[in-house]
């Protein structure tokens, strides 16, 4: 049977039950039947169309009702202000804080900001295909149950957070919650199926409302955002280049203010570098600081290199408020592999030492990518509490050749699995997941070489950790990918986000402010001696005129199990940047 437009959108039927907990009755009666499991060799055109016309009709709920917009080119990030009214504008673009005030004081109700929000993200989702599906019904119960409270239902009380589709949706919420990781196979997949999403109940219980699930790309494993169920996610600031991935769909909804706060999952960059395409702020913490329960995956028991959650938002506060809140709540207590450790208050010391890192040693960044870094060096040159240094890269060549090969330990053959049960992996594969699958590190390891590679992945762990402490460094600046946004199906160098997944290195991607500009940022001079293949590739990838409007931005890192550190440090260096 098709997907049901009410699959999440189901509100308990007594209007008196508590949405505040994520611990619905689950045995309150549904007004719909379940999806249909997935049936091997369904027809995977059928299995699309019936997922496009769920999410239609999820869209279509939104009223005033949003008009239908044909592909635009370009930067499109400002016509939510002709679409919207002054109301709504106001709230979008209001301080996220401020506005969490004003919903605490009954200043501003719950369901007003809501509605609010929605209408923002299905004009974002027009424009940019970001979204999975809105959950009208439910985020507006949502909010009107929390107007009815006579003091907050917590620290995040009416916050709107939209929720990556391949991190889950608590089926206590929506019995019938789908969760398909990106594959054209899973469809149908109940989350119910898959497991708790504890980190969404987590966020729920302590007052957010969720009312938007956000694109990522089959297989979850590239940096950018196209399904054969969803289709391809654009750039806000330039619809020819990619959002990323793979929490693009996050990227793009937060950049068109159709959500303030979002939560993405990250194993190889897949937070930081949407972050940084659509210039807005992402944080990959430790990996264990945040459960990564209910997602879906074709990999469970894989840890060669772990994968995190984490937040994307529009400004660095957001980032440390759902932090904190979260770990608030002690969910080490609830799940064994969860790290015990709070959010902590971490004073810097009076003069930190930044280590800046040009390039990786393998790929040159583009001379726009070059420009962002000097920018942010020289708005800080002379003040007195960071010093820089700079800091030559070690073997970041070594550490993605160990890193390609233990994401793909079976060399991809669960991922392919999944595929042809549809016939999606003959007729459907992606350019970037081709290329990903096929890459000359990618293959299938024995017993024995997974043993070798990790042997090999901790000796290099603790030769860099050592690199680190002997130079007495509190933080890298660096970037996050070796060119701004790049074109569509572009996306093939990842070590600059990867790295640091791969020592488990806390991260947050951060906008600069500037964008590239063919008048400033101007072709290398040639002959251009390379680096690598890599880096070859990579140079003649560039171009201004194509890049133009790409957001830049930059990546600060810390050494493990320093998030707290690695926010702090953000924190320095923005406001001697003078941004409060």
């Amino acid at each position: 049977m098709p997907l049901s437009a009410e699959a999440l959108t189901f509100i308990p039927s007594s209007s008196k039950s508590n949405p505040n907990s994520s611990k619905s009755n689950s045995n309150s009666s549904p007004n719909v039947q379940p999806p249909i499991p997935t049936i091997e060799g369904e027809n995977p055109v059928t299995l699309i169309s019936d997922v496009r016309a769920h999410r239609k009709r999820s869209f279509d709920k939104c009223t005033p009702h949003i008009p239908f917009f044909h592909l635009r080119k370009g930067d499109v990030t400002h016509i939510p202000g002709t679409l919207l009214s002054n109301k709504e504008i106001k709230i979008t673009e209001m301080d996220p804080l401020e506005m969490m005030k004003q919903m605490r004081s009954k200043e501003l109700k719950c369901e007003t900001v809501i509605r609010a929000f929605m209408r923002r993200a299905a004009v974002a989702h027009a424009l940019t295909n970001c979204g999975t599906e809105l959950l009208w019904d439910l985020a507006i119960a949502r909010a009107q149950y929390l107007d009815s409270l006579t003091s907050p239902a917590g620290p995040l009380h009416g916050l709107p957070i939209s929720l990556k589709q391949q991190t889950g949706f608590p089926s206590s919420l929506s019995p019938y919650a789908t969760n398909n990781g990106g594959y054209a196979c899973w469809a149908r997949r109940l989350q119910s199926e898959i497991g708790p999403v504890t980190t969404a109940e987590t966020l729920y219980n302590l007052g957010a409302v969720f009312y938007i699930r956000t694109t990522e790309p089959q297989t979850v494993m590239a940096l950018e955002t196209k399904s054969t169920l969803y289709g391809r996610t654009l750039n806000p600031y330039n619809t020819e280049l990619t959002c990323g991935g793979s929490s693009g769909g996050e990227a793009a909804l937060i950049a068109m203010r159709g959500s303030v706060l979002g939560l993405g999952g990250d194993i190889a960059g897949s937070i930081r570098n949407p972050a940084g395409n659509c210039g807005i702020y992402g944080f990959k913490p430790t990996p264990n600081r945040v459960s990564c329960s209910g997602a879906s995956v074709t990999t469970y028991g894989k840890d060669g290199i772990p994968g995190a959650r984490g937040p994307m938002a529009v400004n660095r506060k957001l980032l440390e408020l759902m932090m904190s809140a979260y770990l608030s709540t002690e969910p080490w207590e609830r799940e064994q592999g969860l790290l015990p450790i709070p959010w902590r208050k971490v004073e810097l010391k009076q003069k930190i030492k930044i280590g800046l890192m040009w390039d990786d040693g393998v790929v040159r960044p583009h001379p726009c990518v070059t420009r962002a870094m000097r920018y942010v060096v020289e708005q800080l040159k002379g003040v007195d509490n960071i010093e820089f240094v700079d800091w030559k890269a070690s073997g970041h060549d070594e550490a993605w050749e160990i890193a390609a090969r233990l994401y793909f330990e079976d060399g991809g053959k669960r991922e392919k699995m999944v595929m042809k049960a549809t016939g999606e992996g003959e007729k459907g594969l992606n350019k970037m997941t081709e290329w990903i699958l096929g890459h000359e590190n990618v293959g299938v390891s024995t017993v024995e070489d997974v043993w070798n590679l990790k042997a090999r992945r901790d000796a290099y762990r603790n030769m860099y950790h050592r690199l680190w402490t002997e130079a007495g460094i509190d933080a890298i600046l660096c970037p996050y990918l070796p060119c701004a946004a790049p074109p569509h199906d572009n996306s093939k160098y990842w070590p600059y986000t990867s790295q640091w997944n791969f020592l488990e290195y806390p991260g947050v991607v951060f906008p600069t402010g500037l964008k590239v500009d063919p008048e400033v940022d101007k072709l290398r001079e040639e002959p251009y001696t390379p680096l690598s293949d890599d880096d070859l590739v990579n140079h003649k990838l560039w171009d201004p005129e194509v890049f133009k409007g790409a957001p830049l931005s930059l990546q600060i890192v810390t050494k493990r199990f320093e998030d707290e550190k690695c926010l702090k440090v953000l924190e320095r260096v923005e406001m001697c940047m003078g941004r409060l």
